[in-house]
């Protein structure tokens, strides 16, 4: 597939060196600072034409193996990136990346770069094995250069880890978003933003595992930050906080989950008001806490306050709606009440079927 899209990017860089003869000449020069500027500007769809321009005038000028071709079908792969045209888009980088590999080596720092764009090209894609392959090589180019515990591996760290995320494969997740942890704490402070996002999401890998006192302590660690920086009775640290919630529960530290459940729920009460949807989703989370605890009247009284708030809201077919629907299906198969836990599974599967043929 890809072969038919770079023979076709030959042919049309090829039609273009025959619009240039005879036209009154235009240097490469020209024709890369009118890209750029085009390509700062957003206006995307415009830059394609002198793109291809510029690539047919190197190629004719310079030779197909020369560093300007090379740069000229980077800045091409760029555009059709921009603008949805993925396999032109990696069929551009592929041939940039070879003549930079022939001109510099394999190993050169430069090639980091076209490896990046093609790896996200290919995960956008689907194609999580070509992904992975740049991803990595990337990532091994940029730590020879830079060294191990440097800031600029962040973004190579986090790309394949997730990428092994979206995947399942948990473990090998856990160990890229713990070693960009690492390094943005060191470099930054464990009070810096980004380090905070880090450990929530690296809290929620946890999470998924099964390491809930790993997750306790990520998660506390993002709450610390986030009041830091926002202040107590901030939206995020409401979201922190269900976050930690969560994790507490899940390693059976009830009474405190219990505390920061109705914290959060304090806070969203006061930054919007008592109505609002994600006071609904909190106070359904809190009654989930209280039926694994076997606390049954305490959890319908929150399954059924959160349901009317997020019906209110988002409507009665919403996903959310379904969610808490089969929480409450459980409280009641739990009483033994078999007809009532029937009913709300059977409404919850029409919201899910709904929405699956939405998403079709």
């Amino acid at each position: 597939m890809i072969g038919r899209i770079g023979w076709a990017l030959s042919m049309a860089a090829m039609m273009m060196a025959f619009s240039l003869i005879g036209s009154a000449a235009v240097s490469w020069d020209d024709l890369n600072r009118r890209v750029a500027e085009l390509y700062q500007d957003a206006r995307y769809q415009e830059a394609e034409k002198p793109a291809l321009q510029m690539l047919a005038l190197a190629e004719a000028s310079f030779g197909p193996e020369h560093e300007n071709t090379a740069r000229s079908l980077g800045a091409l792969g760029a555009i059709y990136q921009k603008t949805g045209k993925t396999d032109q888009a990696i069929a551009a980088y592929q041939r940039a990346l070879s003549i930079w590999e022939k001109k510099l080596g394999s190993g050169h720092p430069y090639l980091a770069v076209p490896l990046t764009n093609l790896a996200e090209l290919h995960a956008g894609q689907g194609r999580d094995a070509d992904a992975e392959r740049f991803y990595l090589r990337a990532l091994e180019i940029k730590t020879k250069e830079l060294g191990p515990d440097q800031l600029g591996l962040i973004p190579l760290l986090v790309a394949p880890g997730k990428l092994y995320l979206d995947r399942g494969d948990l473990v090998a997740a856990e160990g890229y978003y713990r070693r960009a942890l690492d390094i943005q704490t060191k470099s930054l402070g464990p009070w810096h933003p980004d380090t905070g996002k880090l450990a929530t999401e690296l809290g929620g890998i946890y999470e998924r595992l099964g390491r809930m006192e790993d997750a306790v302590v990520c998660y506390q660690s993002a709450l610390a930050m986030t009041e830091k920086f926002h202040g107590p009775g901030h939206v995020k640290v409401g979201e922190a906080l269900v976050d930690l919630a969560r994790a507490r529960g899940g390693a059976g530290q009830y009474a405190i989950a219990e505390k920061l459940y109705l914290r959060a729920i304090t806070i969203q009460i006061n930054a919007f008001n008592k109505q609002h949807y994600v006071v609904g989703i909190y106070k359904c989370q809190l009654g989930e806490l209280y039926r694994v605890q076997g606390r049954d009247a305490a959890a319908e009284f929150h399954f059924i306050e959160g349901l009317k708030l997020i019906e209110g809201a988002l409507g009665p077919d919403h996903l959310e709606v379904a969610k808490v629907l089969e929480q409450m299906a459980l409280l009641h198969h739990n009483r033994g009440e078999k007809g009532k836990a029937r009913k709300l599974e059977k409404r919850a599967k029409k919201i899910r079927e709904k929405q699956e043929k939405k998403d079709e």
